[in-house]
């Protein structure tokens, strides 16, 4: 069985946890007692506001000043700062910068860092510090939007190897200008969308869609039936692709995509999903909605709430040559 280490000090750990020996995990690592001693007496809890509403816990590095996201009840450490017992290995990187300081604009905003420090603990330390910020303040870039003001973000494990290394993370936290909300960010989202506001014109999220009209429906082609949820557009296109329609409801986005999911989950523990086979509408897909014509798909007993039959608006539909 492979060892483990502390990531701090690299020492040796049993698996198992005897007393004075291995101590809890520390930002995603396994830790000694001796390193995750050091480190709670080196941050602080942060009362930002609406961290304790949004579950999330935010400490502040007493050397740095910097703040890290991180879940109640874990252990974590400055993303920046190295101690007394952090192992060479980490900061033997800061020699690279050092090598470098004939740079004019990296020396200064190397002085400046080191200013700003309540102590310093060399110049090789120091710069490893310097590069470990750089590395947190690309990945802070990612989630920065207009509006909102990103206060801390958790990189996986101390990032002393130049950035993100594994996908583990607390999450990137900010507030939202506007109303001060706190709620946690997302760096696909090009544009975010608080949580307490109301939804900006024009938005197409399901929240902002949550009443609007739309369709659940039920095709069929050959020996398949194909349901899902979408628009007229969406249903048109699976009858231009051949298929012949079976029922359509409309109700609010909420309660169709709701009826959709449980349809979903049915027909799945039910062993009836297949995949289309070839000749089957391009629009049926993979198969994640398709089912034999032999199986009853009750649309109705799905939505369980007021709606509208306008299937009759599809039937004299005619599918292009």
């Amino acid at each position: 069985m492979t060892g483990i280490c502390c990531g701090n000090c690299l020492r040796s750990l049993p698996r198992s946890r005897p007393a004075g020996v291995r101590g809890p995990d520390v930002a995603w690592c396994f830790s000694c007692q001796a390193c995750a001693d050091l480190v709670v007496a080196s941050t602080e809890l942060v009362d930002l506001p609406g961290s304790a509403d949004a579950g999330i816990e935010i400490q502040r590095c007493l050397r740095c000043r910097r703040m890290r996201a991180c879940a109640p009840g874990w252990t974590t450490r400055c993303h920046l700062c190295l101690d007394k017992r952090s192992d060479p290995v980490h900061y033997r990187r800061g020699q690279v910068l050092l090598d470098r300081r004939s740079k004019p604009a990296q020396r200064r905003s190397f002085d400046e860092f080191r200013a700003g420090l309540s102590y310093t603990s060399g110049l090789l330390r120091d710069a490893a510090a310097f590069l470990n910020e750089r590395a947190v303040v690309k990945e802070s870039q990612y989630f920065e939007r207009d509006g909102w003001t990103v206060q801390a973000l958790d990189l996986c494990g101390m990032p002393w190897n130049a950035g993100r290394q594994r996908a583990r993370s607390h999450g990137t936290w900010g507030h939202h200008q506007e109303c001060g909300t706190l709620q946690l960010l997302k760096p696909r989202e090009r544009i975010l969308e608080c949580v307490t506001c109301p939804p900006p014109p024009g938005s197409r999220s399901a929240r902002a869609r949550h009443d609007d009209p739309y369709l659940l429906y039920l095709v069929r082609h050959r020996g398949l039936l194909k349901f899902g949820v979408g628009d007229d557009r969406r249903v048109r296109a699976h009858l231009n692709g051949g298929a012949t329609v079976v029922k359509v409801l409309k109700a609010s986005f909420f309660d169709v995509c709701r009826a959709e999911l449980d349809l979903k989950r049915y027909h799945r523990a039910a062993g009836h999903l297949v995949v289309s086979p070839s000749g089957a509408p391009v629009t049926f897909g993979t198969g994640t909605e398709v089912v034999p014509a032999t199986v009853t798909v009750n649309l109705k007993g799905a939505l369980q709430c007021p709606n509208e039959d306008v299937t009759d608006r599809f039937r004299q539909h005619r599918h292009h040559a």
